[in-house]
């Protein structure tokens, strides 16, 4: 009886395409004279476990992207602070590897609850201080700063540089390559994480830094517009989507993965996209059609 009308194959060992099929898989049938493989074979050619599910490599990178995250926020909150007007801190020291992100700097002595203070420095928006010609405070060497006190604005793009560290392909990427994608990417991921962090956490309506200093302080003038943008407007679109942290973590791993650099290679290109679509589609896996309409939101101008 074969209810499914199937014609089945009377000789498989002699059928090419057939013992292809079970040579990746790791199995054969008798071969044309009907002799079994040889047992010295007969390891290599067991049959193989099946892949992953789908739904096993979605919770996977799922899982990784969220261990990430919980590893930049503790490295955001340690007594680890690179001065950046030390002249030792150069670009290949900063992008050395493996990620400084698994190195324990204990973390840094915050009370709780964090107060919100501003910064120890006068606030001037970049676009008065261009428009009014005023000049940058040169940095005093006897200036008393809090011992841990961080510069935040540098000292969080060199976190996000090591959480780009941890992802495999950018280990193989060369030297001005990273160059190129650290420079196009981290400022992006630095607002990014702040953002989130000050909504998810501190339930703040502008950017709050974990030892609570804010970047911007009072109310701002009409030109700041890229001060509003970073500090105040991505939380809003953060509150709007009411983007919870799977999604989160999901769109900052694309953000990882943008590959927008003419300085790269095909194969850097082609290995960044890669990357880039695992991600995506493990987010399309767990969010569905929402993902693409977030990415468009938190985008838009």
């Amino acid at each position: 009886m074969n209810p499914l009308g199937i014609n089945a194959v009377t000789d498989p060992a002699a059928n090419k395409l057939i013992q292809q099929i079970l040579k990746k898989r790791g199995t054969r049938t008798k071969d044309a004279c009907g002799n079994k493989p040889s047992s010295s074979t007969n390891q290599a050619l067991l049959p193989r476990s099946p892949s992953q599910p789908v739904e096993c490599t979605i919770d996977q990178t799922l899982r990784e992207l969220l261990f990430r995250e919980a590893a930049h926020q503790k490295l955001r909150r340690s007594r680890f602070n690179p001065n950046p007007h030390d002249t030792s801190l150069t670009m290949s020291w900063v992008l050395q590897e493996p990620s400084r992100m698994g190195i324990e700097y204990g973390l840094q002595d915050i009370p709780i609850p964090y107060p919100v203070h501003p910064l120890h420095v006068p606030y001037i928006p970049i676009e008065i201080r261009l428009r009014d010609r005023i000049k940058f405070a040169k940095p005093q060497p006897n200036a008393k700063f809090p011992l841990n006190y961080k510069k935040w604005i540098m000292t969080d793009l060199l976190y996000s540089i090591e959480w780009l560290k941890t992802f495999s392909v950018f280990q193989k990427l060369t030297e001005s390559e990273k160059r190129l994608h650290v420079k196009a990417v981290s400022r992006m991921v630095a607002l990014f994480t702040a953002a989130f962090w000050s909504h998810d956490e501190r339930r703040s309506e502008v950017t709050v830094m974990p030892d609570g200093i804010i970047l911007v302080q009072g109310e701002l003038p009409r030109e700041a517009k890229m001060d509003r943008a970073f500090h105040f407007e991505i939380i809003h679109r953060i509150r709007q989507l009411r983007m919870d942290k799977q999604e989160y973590v999901l769109l900052k791993g694309i953000m990882a993965c943008e590959c927008v650099h003419d300085g790269f290679s095909h194969l850097s290109r082609m290995m960044m996209q890669c990357q880039d679509l695992h991600v995506l589609f493990s987010a399309l896996g767990l969010k569905g059609p929402m993902i693409p309409a977030v990415m468009d939101e938190l985008y838009s101008p």
